[in-house]
């Protein structure tokens, strides 16, 4: 569903720019943002798949991410 909300061009994945829109649109500040885009980016491709946003948002709640995708 994030991805479906974030992707804006329609290409079925989550871009650098999209990725930072959404941040900003949750209220996510003093991170920067291209650094958790990259820590994120498993395959090093320049794009977030779902697979790769499903394992971000398991990485937050177990600790191993500081940023809530999800929100505060």
């Amino acid at each position: 569903a994030i991805v479906e909300l974030v992707d804006v061009d329609g290409d079925g994945q989550v871009n650098p720019a999209e990725f930072k829109s959404w941040l900003d649109a949750i209220g996510v500040e003093g991170i920067d943002s291209a650094e958790v885009f990259a820590q994120i980016d498993a395959n090093g491709d320049g794009q977030l798949s779902v697979e790769e946003l499903v394992q971000a948002v398991r990485a937050y709640h177990l600790g191993d991410l500081d940023v809530p995708l999800l929100g505060h």
